[in-house]
């Protein structure tokens, strides 16, 4: 019988004798996009990988700037709904629980359906879910709503961080990632701004919203974000072996 072997066929994507013919069927969909195909060429970085960088920073610009909004309107959340500061704490642990979850969740789930799929519900959830807790009528949806949020925006950064790590030259990997993360004090910098102008003349509701409006700017970054060519790989050698077990032959380690 004949021997399957656990990676493709045919030259390596960074060099000029590559052929899209020996790798697998997803692979060669993606092939057709540009944006993707500067990825998959790691010899150089492009205007591509630099989109992806910049998703990932705003990512993390806005959980600094998420976290730090509301830690600034507290008082006006506690005062609006006319809790006690034990209340609110509850409801405060509630929500970063949920949102710690995100953290394992969207990961996971990103191996299964991939990173840019993904990435495009993270960023439309967190736009449409602040003005939700912007106009939460009751603590109890304010409760939910923040859960939400917390727990879609802790997926958007870390599946950026995967994208990043998995399409940047692997030398220049631990740099963009740490700047990337450095985005968040820029976020908190940038919250003080907002609540400080926002929430002493209109509200901490007002305050709130400014975030969700924000995120829509980074629609357009998104839309140029490939998929991981890694994760493209592994679903093609997946499908490739997965048939070969299928029909009895053998797969190399």
């Amino acid at each position: 019988m004949s021997t399957t072997a656990a990676d493709g066929a045919g030259g390596s994507l960074s060099t000029p004798s590559y052929q899209p013919a020996g790798v697998g069927p997803l692979e060669q969909k993606h092939l057709r996009h540009a944006n993707y195909r500067a990825v998959a060429i790691e010899s150089q970085v492009t205007p591509t990988h630099r989109h992806i960088a910049v998703a990932n920073g705003l990512g993390w610009g806005f959980d600094g700037m998420d976290g730090v909004i509301f830690a600034l309107v507290s008082p006006l959340v506690i005062k609006d709904f006319a809790l006690t500061v034990p209340e609110y704490r509850s409801g405060l642990q509630i929500s970063l629980l949920i949102g710690i979850a995100g953290l394992y969740f969207w990961p996971w789930l990103a191996d299964r359906y991939g990173r840019r799929t993904l990435l495009a519900i993270n960023i439309a959830l967190f736009s449409l879910l602040m003005p939700v807790v912007a106009l939460s009528p009751t603590f109890s949806v304010f409760v939910i709503a923040r859960s939400l949020v917390g727990f879609a925006l802790n997926g958007e950064w870390s599946l950026g961080s995967m994208l990043v790590a998995e399409t940047w030259p692997a030398h220049l990997r631990g740099r963009v990632i740490s700047i990337n993360r450095a985005a968040w004090c820029f976020g908190a910098s940038l919250a003080g701004a907002i609540t400080g102008i926002a929430a002493a003349n209109w509200g901490w509701r007002t305050a709130v919203m400014v975030p969700g409006v924000i995120a829509l700017l980074a629609i357009y970054v998104r839309a140029t974000c490939p998929e991981s060519p890694y994760w493209v790989r592994a679903q093609d050698r997946r499908t490739r072996v997965g048939t070969a077990l299928r029909q009895g032959e053998r797969v190399s380690e």
